[in-house]
């Protein structure tokens, strides 16, 4: 080969090599621009998924929060509160304007009710009913006591009889917050004998839970 057809193919090369060098760079983007296209579907469907699992899962926490709150009220209402209440001795005194106290609890669901004290401290909020009867151990003196709840009056047993012990009663349906206390109040100055036993009882016991 002689150098005028050397050079001639030297220069016919580079040129390739030239021509080359600058197509593939463009081929190489529209390849990319064209897998880029065929991803831009792909990610729609990612994206649009993505999304329908967040709003699955903000329902799916707040389903379960509702779930949470209707359990808390379920377990409230399942909840049971009831004591019956009375002293060992027959015949017992009782204090001067002060509370009767009932040292025995037949029933006690809740532990509410304190045989120490003689007061019912509600473990719930609610409706609750209390009842007492009572029954003086003197012919000459009466027996006047009443339900209190947090210092409020809400019921009243009266008994008197000069011939022969007469046994009153008193009912009461009330709300009470958790934490008031419930307790039986003798209203009179002097303390006297009463009949023991369940001749002189204090009852109470939650209908209806507070929503």
């Amino acid at each position: 080969m002689t150098d005028r057809h050397s050079q001639t193919f030297s220069r016919f090369l580079l040129l390739t090599i030239i021509l080359w060098a600058v197509c593939v760079p463009c081929d190489t983007e529209r390849s990319r621009d064209k897998r880029s296209d065929d991803h831009n579907p792909l990610e729609a469907v990612v994206s649009g998924l993505s999304q329908q699992v967040t709003k699955m899962a903000a329902q799916l926490s707040t389903q379960l929060s509702q779930l949470s709150s209707l359990q808390t009220k379920f377990d409230a209402s399942q909840k049971q509160v009831a004591f019956l209440a009375y002293n060992s001795a027959d015949p017992f005194n009782v204090a001067a304007a002060g509370t009767l106290v009932y040292n025995v609890a037949d029933i006690n669901l809740g532990g509410g009710f304190d045989t120490v004290t003689g007061i019912f401290t509600a473990p719930t909020s609610g409706l609750y009913v209390f009842f007492i009867n009572c029954m003086g151990a003197s012919l000459t003196e009466d027996e006047d006591v009443g339900v209190l709840v947090d210092g409020k009056r809400v019921c009243a047993c009266y008994t008197f009889s000069k011939e022969h012990p007469n046994l009153g009663s008193g009912l009461a349906t009330v709300h009470v917050n958790a934490g008031q206390r419930a307790w039986v109040h003798v209203y009179r100055d002097s303390g006297r004998d009463v009949r023991g036993s369940y001749w002189n009882t204090f009852t109470g016991f939650l209908v209806k839970t507070d929503d």
